[in-house]
């Protein structure tokens, strides 16, 4: 975990955030909706929401993503 000082004018402020889970959790319907205001084609925002849903693969055995974001692939910064 780590924690942040800041300083705005004469207070003090310290701020928390543990992110390591958090790309685990994220909803998807959700995510789509955000992303639909600012994407309008329906060919992007379908292989957005096909990225989403892919399979993980765990111990050999293939299991549907219901909510998360694939970590660690070359296109999350577009999608988060």
């Amino acid at each position: 975990m780590k924690v942040t000082k800041m300083e705005f004018s004469t207070k003090h402020y310290v701020i928390e955030l543990d992110l390591e889970n958090f790309f685990d959790t994220v909803n998807h319907d959700y995510l789509m909706h955000l992303i639909s205001k600012k994407i309008i084609d329906k060919r992007i925002l379908k292989l957005i929401r096909s990225y989403l849903s892919t399979g993980i693969m765990e111990g050999g055995v293939v299991s549907q993503r219901i909510e998360g974001t694939p970590t660690g692939e070359p296109t999350q910064p577009a999608i988060i």
